[in-house]
Parts: structure tokens; sequence; C-alpha cells
């Protein structure tokens, strides 16, 4: 994270080459100037450093990350999702680093945008020994009516900014000795709070100086956009509600190390993401208010989405998983619903029993591959290409020695428990499979399944802490695929089902 200030001097009665003109009374005048937010951050998974005296190069080129997928809505709408940092207005502070008195050094390229009118921050001043030696809170546009500080030419001073992006309140820094208030034990803790923080360590001179303060954002924020191919057609009818996970419930941030604590993850802790009503008769684009996350670096962020309607087709739960989230960083979620028009290719059903395997190939399937289980006992694992599609084998019963239940419905629901029966009991056909993998284009790997024969689908993830991932496979969109279901054999083992390759094809007329 990267803090950018400038310290201008204004004083008419000294020469600024006379080495005296340094000692006596120094006013400092604070001046809000911008917030800022990185487009490329360098970032810990548990601590976030800030790089404030690791500047980078101002030759920076402004080319935010970009990350694209798809995934399976039903049977004919597919989501063409990217995720990509928002870049806003971008600025180069003028470097001079031999000259403190006009600017301070040079910095890379960064979104730059004013901090509303209104907003309340507050500034606090240490002395060369970390000592506490004055704090004022500012409004932003309204700075003048606050007395400067009153500090002595020629010494060196750390002058800390913190906000909470609001005109209701600004931060309190906590001392862990209220007797004894220091740099290094000072710290400041958000939980919902948009936290932008400040620092830098000056030397000042006697008369009047201007403290042109830029604040950072240090947490993530996400705009989520749902949109229905014009291609197709149609409107997005409704929606029930919508969160994003992991997140943590606070943070604290360290006025001296500058370091990043999260408090510890807990079970099921999300944020929620908020759309505006929908109109009667449904709307082509649905936008939410910008999301705030509190949370470390993640490369498995997940967007929930619930009771999601979209052409009549609707899904109790839609999950877009494996989101990868920065600290500091402002995201646009796109999520794009269309339907290319594609066959099947290689349909081919099979039937695995007592350890065996069953091999397929897939030639041209441009638009990935979907198994379609209809029995199952109790245990599979699908090799593409060499690679299988989870770290083990996907166990969904308990108790077998060897190999623990890993995988479950996203709302937490196991097979044999509360009503759901064992999936051994359960029954499916063409029409409505017990499970379902599809492999996307791009090699991502999504399960589907049912808690009851001819019931609904649901979306189903790994157990929390268990020893079961996804992994993204080799998927050959021009050439051969090769394809095989395995089974551990623990007692008797069963699978029957359906596969075939997806290929795009030109849309009839």
């Amino acid at each position: 994270m990267v803090v950018i200030v400038f310290l201008f001097f204004t004083n008419c009665k000294k020469d600024m080459n006379d080495p005296s003109s340094g000692s006596g009374s120094a006013q400092v005048f604070v001046m809000l100037t911008d917030v800022e937010r990185d487009i490329d951050n360098n970032s810990d998974p548990a601590v976030i450093r800030s790089q404030a005296n690791n500047l980078r190069s101002a030759n920076r080129e402004n080319i935010g990350h970009r990350t694209s997928f798809t995934l399976p809505f039903s049977d004919d709408i597919t989501v063409f999702g990217t995720l990509e940092e928002a870049a806003g207005d971008v600025s180069q502070p003028n470097s001079n680093p031999t000259n403190l008195k006009r600017s301070s050094v040079g910095v890379a390229a960064i979104e730059r945008n004013p901090l509303p009118a209104g907003t309340r921050y507050l500034i606090a001043v240490y002395n060369e020994s970390g000592e506490f030696l004055a704090q004022n809170t500012y409004i932003s546009g309204r700075e003048s009516e606050t007395a400067a500080f009153v500090l002595d030419g020629g010494s060196t001073y750390t002058f800390v900014g913190l906000s909470f992006n609001t005109q209701n309140s600004s931060p309190t820094i906590v001392y862990t000795n209220s007797a004894n208030r220091t740099l290094n034990t000072g710290s400041v803790t958000a939980t919902a709070q948009d936290l932008m923080v400040f620092k830098r360590s000056l030397t000042v001179q006697s008369g009047d100086n201007t403290l042109a303060v830029v604040l950072r954002h240090i947490f993530t924020e996400i705009t989520t956009s749902l949109v229905v191919d014009p291609s197709i057609g149609g409107t997005i009818t409704s929606i029930n509600s919508a969160d994003i996970s992991p997140i943590r419930t606070s943070a604290t941030y360290s006025l001296g190390t500058e370091t990043i604590t999260y408090a510890p993850l807990s079970p099921n802790s999300s944020r929620t993401v908020t759309f505006p009503a929908i109109t009667p008769g449904g709307t082509e684009r649905l936008t939410s208010t910008p999301t705030l996350l509190v949370a470390p670096s993640t490369p498995n962020g997940t967007l929930t989405l619930r009771n999601l309607t979209i052409n009549g087709t609707s899904r109790s739960e839609f999950l877009v998983p494996n989101l990868n989230i920065e600290p500091g960083k402002k995201y646009n979620l796109n999520l794009n619903f269309g339907v290319p028009c594609t066959q099947n290719v290689n349909n081919t059903a099979f039937d695995v029993r007592n350890g065996n395997s069953a091999d397929f190939i897939a030639q041209s399937a441009d638009y990935g591959y979907v198994l379609d289980i209809y029995r199952l006992d109790n245990s599979f694992n699908m090799i593409v290409n060499g690679t299988p599609i989870a770290s083990n084998e996907i166990q969904f019963q308990s108790g077998v020695s060897g190999f623990p239940r890993n995988i479950q419905f996203a709302d937490g629901a196991l097979w044999g428990v509360s009503g759901v029966p064992e999936i051994f009991n359960l029954q499916g056909n063409a029409a409505s499979p017990i499970i379902r993998v599809t492999v996307s284009s791009t090699g991502q790997v999504s399960l589907e399944g049912r808690k009851e024969s001819n019931g609904v689908s649901f979306p189903l993830v790994p157990v929390s802490g268990g020893n079961l991932t996804f992994n993204t496979v080799p998927w050959n969109t021009t050439g051969s695929n090769n394809i095989r279901i395995t089974q551990a054999t623990t007692g008797l083992t069963l699978s029957t089902g359906n596969a075939r390759g997806k290929q795009i094809i030109t849309c009839p007329n």
C-alpha cells in the first residue's frame, strides 16, 4: 500500500536557503486533496504491510487484472463472467526527491478521486520519539475551520490520517497504555467501515506549512452486475438475497507497523450484496451498490445468489466461486447470462461397478463436458486429460474407513442427515440426475446434486476443513479429450449415468 503525501512550505519572510529558516514556531495547516486506491497491490494473505518506504516506478502501466470464467446456470443458460479491477481517473504526482519543500517522492500510477465534501477525518501528530502530541478532526472542504498544529520548526514529526469515509464519525485511536500514548502502541479497529489511512514522517519549517493529505482505501470494494444478454432476450424477474464470502468481523490497523490484523474467520461469514428492487415485468440489467469487504487476500471468494429467476428459470442458490480478491482494490464483477447454441457430442452411457473404471473420448467439444450420474454408491472421481477433477475421492457417505465424507450441499445439508436420503438410495434419470458434473470450456469444475429423486438441484461444495478441493483441469476445445470415471473399492460400489461433450453450433434461424 503506497501512501502519497505532499508537504508545501510557504514563508515569504525567510530565504529558503537560509539554514536558520527551519527554527522557530511552525504552524501546519491541513488540506485533503484526494483519495486513492491501488491498481496493483502486493499483499500478504494474513497481514498487509504498507509499502510507503518502497515506492514504485511512476511509469507503471495502468492495466488492471481481469479474470474470465463460464458457469452453467441451467441446461439452456450459461454465465459468462468477468472479475476486473475498476480503474478511475489515474494520475502521477510530481516528483522531486531532492527537494522535500516542493513534494514528496515519486510514486506509481494510481486511481485518484476527490473525497466527498463533508467527510470526516482525523490527523494525529507524533514527535520523532513516537510520542503523541496532538490530534485534530477535520471536515473535508472545511479544513480552514480547524486551527493549525503549532510545532517546532526544524523538527521531524509523523502525521497519521484516518477516516471511515463518512460524514457521521471519524475513527478512534486506541492505545495499549492510555497513560503512555505512542505511535507504536496506537491502533484503529474497523468492522464494516471503509477505513482509509495515511502516514508520513516529515521535517517542518518555521512559519506556515500546508500538509496535503491523500488517504488510501485498505479494504476491498466490489460492484456486481447481472445482465441478460440481448442475444437471448428476456429479463431478471427475482432475486431474494445475495452475499459474498468469506469476510472477517473486524480488522485492526497498527499506526506504528502499518500492518492489518484480521479477526479469526467465523463459520458462514459473509457480507450482504444489495441490489435495487426489480420493477414489475423484470429488468435486463441489475447492478448492486458497492459491497465493502473486510478481508485479507483470498483466491476463494464466493458470490451466492439466492432464488434468482431469469427467463422463468430459477436457482435456489447459484454460486460464483474462486473469486481472486485482494485488499485495497476496487472490482467490477460482471455476470452475463447468455445461451450459445450447442449440441451433444460423443454421448455415452456408462455403468461402473466393483471398483472398475470407464473411459470416454470427447472430440471437438469446445464448450466443455457434462457427466450425469443416475445412481451412486457411494463415491467417485473423474480424471480429465490426466488431471483429477478433485484432490481426493469425492465421498458422499459418512463412516467409510479411510474415505471421510468431504462433499456437501452449499447450504450445509448432508446425505443421510435431517431427512435427506443416503446417496445410494436416490434414483435419477436423464431429466433429473442425482449428481451433475460440469467441466467448462476453460476447465473449471462445478457439481450439483439433489436431496431427493426428481427433486430440485442444488450446488455442491467441499466440506469446510475437509480433504477435498476441486481442480481446474486441462480442456482441449479443438482436439480430443480423454475422460475416466473411477471409484475406490469400499464394499459395494456402483455408478451409472450418461456422459457427453458440448459443442457450439450456429444457431438456427
